[in-house]
């Protein structure tokens, strides 16, 4: 049954399936990283005691990304500046 709608939708069956092929992907991957990012928010909500419980390392919770540490001195006056 499915096979017969998906030969119904459009003139070449390929290029519909192709199109819906992709749109799923995108959809697969925009889901993944919602996933990564609400998992990446929890964590970085955790107490370092809470890490340890769960045997988290710290660095390892914050992933590959880079922490940018400013000088208070220098934030004063970047944010003095707008």
């Amino acid at each position: 049954m499915s096979d017969l709608h998906y030969a119904t939708i459009g003139t070449t069956g390929t290029a519909s399936n192709g199109f819906g092929q992709a749109v799923r992907a995108g959809v697969h991957a925009i889901m993944r990283r919602y996933a990564r990012a609400r998992a990446r928010r929890t964590l970085a909500e955790l107490s370092d005691a809470q890490l340890e419980d769960a045997g988290i390392d710290r660095t390892v919770a914050r992933g590959n990304r880079p922490v940018l540490e400013v000088d208070a001195a220098l934030m004063r006056n970047l944010m003095s500046m707008r």
